[in-house]
């Protein structure tokens, strides 16, 4: 089990990572020793998102998974949403099945993070 003292070295080689931009496997173990999760950093970094590609996450999060459905939801033009869906399968943030998107785990992350957020914001205006 790691100390405290450990974990601080850790987050420093994390944080030195993000920093520079370089790319790394990142290994965490569970508490209790029985698993090792492992992402790409790119895949829990954020990159520079557009106004309006978190409502194409979240569409497509409700259910929306075709362009059709998606344009209609968050009521933008078909060849606005068509570059910011196909930007953020480049981005690693959707995959595409067909006709059909779906996030990936670190689009999944960045709609957690961002309904978390808004949650606590919320919070502390009541």
């Amino acid at each position: 089990m790691e100390s405290s003292g450990m974990r601080v070295v850790n987050f420093e080689i994390f944080s030195v990572f993000l920093l520079l931009c370089l790319e790394a496997d990142i290994e965490v173990e569970a508490e209790n020793q029985q698993g090792v999760v492992t992402r790409r950093l790119s895949d829990t970094v954020r990159t520079d998102l557009e106004p309006g590609d978190m409502e194409i996450l979240k569409a497509i999060k409700e259910g929306y998974v075709r362009i059709k459905d998606i344009t209609r939801k968050i009521g933008r033009p078909v060849s606005t949403t068509w570059r910011r869906v196909n930007r953020l399968v480049k981005e690693r943030y959707l995959e595409k099945d067909g006709e059909m998107f779906r996030l990936t785990t670190k689009g999944e992350i960045l709609v957690q993070i961002s309904d978390v957020s808004r949650e606590v914001v919320f919070k502390k205006v009541e």
